[in-house]
C-alpha cells in the first residue's frame, strides 16, 4: 500500500473474514506519507499472524511485492490491494483448487467495478484442465488470461525464483509472465473470488501519470519470458498480437491522452504510428478483434479520429 489509510479500516477486516483459517497475513507499507503505517501497526497487534513492514523509501509496487514475498512463509501467496474487496471464501477456493490440481499457479474469476457503481465488467478464468507454461503463456498474449495479479494464487516457491520489474505500472503483468514461465502447470477456477475498484483518477493505471516509458520496461519482461517458455514464442503471431494491442495501441493512447507537452507528445505518437503497418493491423482482423482493428486503423490514419473513438469508448 501508498497512502492508503483511508481505505484500510475496511480492507483489513475483511482479511479477517476469510474462511480458511490457516492465512499469514503481510502488510507492506511503501513508505507513506499518511496514516498507512500506525493503522497497519494497531491491526498488527496481539496478532501472531500479521506481519507489518515498512519500506524504507517509496519503490513502487514491484519492489513492495517483493519484499512481501521474502518476508512470508506460506505455501502459497495471494496479493490483493488496500482498496479492493473480494469475497470471504476467496482463499478457500484457491488453494482447494490448486491443491487439488497439484498447480503453481491458479487462475479464478474476478470483476473490475467502477467505484461509483456505474457497472462491472467479469474477468472470467479459462475454462478446462491445467494446462503447461507455453499454453498458458499464449493464453497470457492473447488476452485470454490477464495480467492481473489480484486473481491469481502462486505457489511461493515460484515467486521466489522471478524478477520483480520495477515499472510505474503494468508492473504485475511483468510478474504473471514472468512466473507463468517458470511454472509447471498452471490451474483454473470458474469462481469468481475479486472486485478491483476502478476509481478512475484515483489509480496508477487511471490516473494521468506518464505510461511510455513503463510499456517498454514491460514489453521487455514479456519478452524475456517469453523467450524463456520457447525461442519460437518471441515470434509468432500470438506475440505480435499482443505486442499491437497492449504496446502500440495502449501507448499511443498514453502519447495522446497522457501528460506530455504538445512536441513530446506528437514524438510519441508519430513514433508508434510508424510501427502500425498494414501487415501489423492485420494481425488483429485475424483475431476477429474489430474493436482494436479500428483503433488502430483510426490511430494510423488520423489522430483527431482515434481521439473521438477513445472518447466514446470511455462513455
Amino acid at each position: 500500500m501508498y497512502n492508503a489509510a483511508g481505505f484500510l479500516s475496511k480492507s483489513l477486516p475483511r482479511l479477517l473474514d476469510q474462511t480458511f483459517d490457516d492465512i499469514e497475513i503481510v502488510l507492506v507499507d511503501d513508505c507513506s506519507t499518511d496514516d498507512s503505517a500506525r493503522v497497519c501497526e494497531d491491526f498488527g497487534k496481539d496478532r501472531s499472524n500479521v506481519i507489518v513492514v515498512r519500506q524504507p523509501v517509496n519503490g513502487g509496487a514491484a519492489g513492495a511485492r517483493q519484499r512481501g514475498v521474502q518476508e512470508c512463509s506460506g505455501a502459497y501467496v495471494w496479493f490483493v490491494d488496500a482498496d479492493d474487496d473480494w469475497t470471504d471464501n476467496a482463499i478457500e477456493v484457491m488453494v482447494g483448487a490448486a491443491t487439488a490440481a497439484d498447480v503453481d499457479v491458479l487462475v479464478a474469476g474476478a470483476r473490475i467495478v467502477r467505484a461509483d457503481g456505474t457497472g462491472h465488467r467479469s474477468i472470467p478464468a479459462p475454462a478446462g484442465e491445467p494446462v503447461a507454461a507455453a499454453a498458458a503463456f499464449r493464453m497470457l498474449l492473447t488476452g485470454k488470461l490477464t495480467g492481473h495479479l489480484w486473481n491469481k494464487l502462486f505457489r511461493r516457491s515460484l515467486l521466489c525464483q522471478i524478477d520483480y520489474v520495477a515499472a510505474p505500472v503494468h508492473s504485475d503483468l511483468a510478474m504473471v509472465a514472468d512466473a507463468i514461465s517458470r511454472a509447471g502447470r498452471i490451474g483454473f477456477s470458474p469462481e469468481t473470488v475479486y472486485d478491483y475498484r476502478l476509481r478512475v483518477g484515483g489509480s496508477i493505471i487511471s490516473s494521468g501519470s506518464s505510461r511510455a516509458a513503463s510499456l517498454q520496461v514491460v514489453n521487455d519482461a514479456v519478452l524475456r519470458a517469453a523467450d524463456r517458455v520457447s525461442p519460437e514464442m518471441v515470434d509468432s503471431e500470438e506475440y505480435r498480437y499482443f505486442y499491437n494491442r497492449y504496446i502500440l495501441l495502449s501507448g499511443i493512447k498514453d502519447g495522446v491522452l497522457g501528460p506530455y507537452s504538445p512536441a513530446e507528445s506528437a514524438t510519441i505518437v508519430a513514433s508508434l504510428r510508424g510501427q502500425l503497418s498494414p501487415k501489423e493491423l492485420l494481425v488483429f482482423a485475424k483475431r476477429h478483434d474489430a474493436r482494436r482493428l479500428l483503433l488502430g486503423v483510426a490511430a494510423k490514419t488520423s489522430v483527431p479520429a482515434y481521439r473521438m473513438l477513445l472518447s466514446l469508448a470511455d462513455r
